[in-house]
């Protein structure tokens, strides 16, 4: 592909001698976009630097549905620096506002491109490190401008508004059932339709839902945070898992669970939010999108998942027909199950017991086959060779 002669001056070409720029130009994509082309959305997988050739992009960032414009960049500025360092997903929608014209860095050629050419290395490491640098510097003058901003609604609210703004600021969805269960009020819409006319909320898709801007919710987060104490902020988080439990919002009564130092209780809620899920007998575009949140969710936390959470995973990508998410999530459980075995039923430690084992799993391998189809046998034959396998020896 022939690419546009702007893209030399790009800052991350400048420095680089000749050689060295012809092999980085040789890895890149062109792509071109029109106005209100999504060139990336927040929470796809990050695999890709971009560099804007020419045009200009709105980065947008808060809750799906209310994302509001953040930054502003035209050419010759690059995003996707993280997602090239680390292979993160995005942290950020990236919309076109006019003509773009992009070159993209995918990270597999990127990680090619080092190993085979290490002098680059370093001259990557300056430029992107002076990009997030000032990234940073950015976000945090932002964030500043939002403290502000929070600190002034607050000082002009009245005692009510006030509880108001700092207990729902905990709400990444602001639903006017889930706020009046919150605070035990019965005027949650009045005020959040006030709060969207005065501009201090934003309305998501859904009638009645609406959202903080994510920077003025941190804003107002700190409030309470300062004023009520942590414990307060626990329990408080706890109320809010029970009433989103209640409305059947499980992924975001999960998250306020775990906010509440209630891993359990999180738990629970996805495990009956999952059971609930799948008791359909058949799904479309909708459900399909709430059982890849469910996913998502149950995704979160890093600590290993209980066997019913597990299962229910398994089920749930069976249900979507993602044959490969399924198999992932059986190697998984498999292994967390035997990392969980007691040591006296491991073969290490008792030789009869990892006899039985061994011969279990393959009498449970051979099952596993014979039912996908790999072979074809009788029932019978097949139960007497399970029967041969489990009782006939190592």
């Amino acid at each position: 592909m022939t690419l546009s002669p702007a893209i030399v001056d790009i800052p991350l070409f400048v420095g680089l001698p000749p050689v060295e720029r012809s092999k980085l130009l040789a890895e890149l994509e062109e792509h071109r976009y029109a106005a209100g082309d999504v060139i990336v959305r927040d929470g796809d997988p990050g695999g890709a630097l971009y560099l804007l050739v020419a045009g200009t992009v709105e980065v947008r960032a808060g809750p799906a549905g209310s994302e509001a414009g953040v930054a502003e960049l035209r050419a010759p500025d690059s995003f996707g620096e993280q997602a090239l360092l680390t292979g993160d997903p995005r942290t950020a929608t990236v919309v076109a506002t006019d003509d773009v014209l992009v070159a993209s860095l995918p990270k597999r050629r990127f990680d090619a491109l080092l190993g085979r050419n290490p002098s680059l290395a370093l001259h990557f490491i300056k430029v992107l490190s002076r990009r997030l640098a000032a990234t940073t510097r950015s976000a945090s003058a932002m964030q500043h401008g939002f403290d502000e901003l929070a600190s002034a609604r607050l000082d002009a609210a009245t005692p009510a508004e006030r509880r108001f703004l700092t207990r729902t600021a905990i709400l990444r969805h602001l639903e006017p059932a889930v706020i009046d269960a919150l605070l035990d009020t019965h005027d949650a819409a009045e005020r959040l339709d006030q709060l969207a006319r005065d501009g201090v909320v934003t309305a998501l898709g859904e009638r009645g839902q609406y959202a903080y801007h994510p920077q003025l919710a941190a804003a107002l987060y700190a409030h309470p945070r300062g004023e009520l104490g942590e414990i307060y902020l626990r329990d408080l988080h706890a109320r809010a898992g029970k009433a989103l439990a209640t409305q059947g919002d499980w992924s975001e009564a999960a998250h306020h669970h775990q906010a509440a130092g209630q891993p359990a209780a999180a738990e629970q809620v996805l495990i009956d939010g999952g059971r609930a899920l799948l008791e359909g007998a058949a799904i479309g575009e909708a459900e399909a999108g709430r059982i890849r949140t469910w996913l998502a969710a149950t995704g979160d936390g890093g600590a290993p998942a209980s066997d019913a959470l597990q299962d229910l995973r398994i089920a749930a990508y069976r249900r979507l027909g993602d044959a490969e998410g399924q198999r992932r999530e059986e190697q998984a459980a498999a292994t967390s199950r035997a990392d969980s075995a007691p040591m006296t039923a491991r073969p290490e430690g008792n030789p009869e017991a990892g006899r039985l084992i061994s011969s279990t799993d393959r009498a449970f391998r051979l099952a596993w086959v014979a039912r996908r189809g790999l072979v074809r046998t009788s029932r019978r034959r097949l139960v007497g060779m399970v029967v041969a396998t489990l009782f006939g020896g190592a």
